[in-house]
């Protein structure tokens, strides 16, 4: 009796083993270029990244979260000043806090998956742009290869706000 409690301990221990790294994987179907994506959110807004919560441990420049200052709500009703998005910590779909794509003093158009101040950055498209100057650049996934793309912010705010 006392091998078979031992096989079967070390069974269940190998499944546990084996179990986290298959439910922790991430899937989804991408949910299209900006446009696209934040005609299905609570809202979009113009912010600057002020900045970074703690580093992840996997990479030098993935942060658990950013705080961004809120510029103008462009869609919905998002009435604080201050957001906190929740990055990626290597295992959900959202996308990754990165300081490269999103540096200090940065400007950048959100989707708002709710009105929170704390919520998750969002994932599985194209959830965030790049205001640079007067142009928006993005990137948009076109047969398995992200392409990017430009346009003017007051071309790209009007098209966001007729949807």
């Amino acid at each position: 009796m006392r091998i078979k409690l031992n096989s079967l301990t070390i069974i269940i221990l190998l499944f546990g083993f084996f179990l986290p790294s298959v439910s922790m994987a991430c899937s989804c179907t991408y949910g299209g270029k900006f446009s696209e994506y934040s005609s299905k959110s609570k809202g979009v807004i113009r912010a600057k990244i002020k900045s970074y919560g703690p580093r992840l441990p996997h990479g030098e420049t993935l942060y658990e979260s950013m705080v961004v200052e809120v510029i103008e709500v462009i869609k919905g009703k998002y009435k604080n000043h201050k957001l906190t998005l929740l990055g990626d910590p290597g295992f959900l779909c959202r996308d990754y806090v990165n300081a490269k794509r999103f540096g200090i003093e940065s400007e950048h158009l959100f989707s708002l998956a709710n009105e929170k101040t704390t919520q998750p950055l969002g994932g599985c498209g194209e959830s965030s742009v790049v205001i640079k100057g007067n142009i928006i650049e993005g990137n948009e996934l076109i047969e398995d290869v992200y392409k990017p793309y430009t346009m003017s912010v007051a071309d790209f705010i009007e098209l966001l706000k007729v949807q």
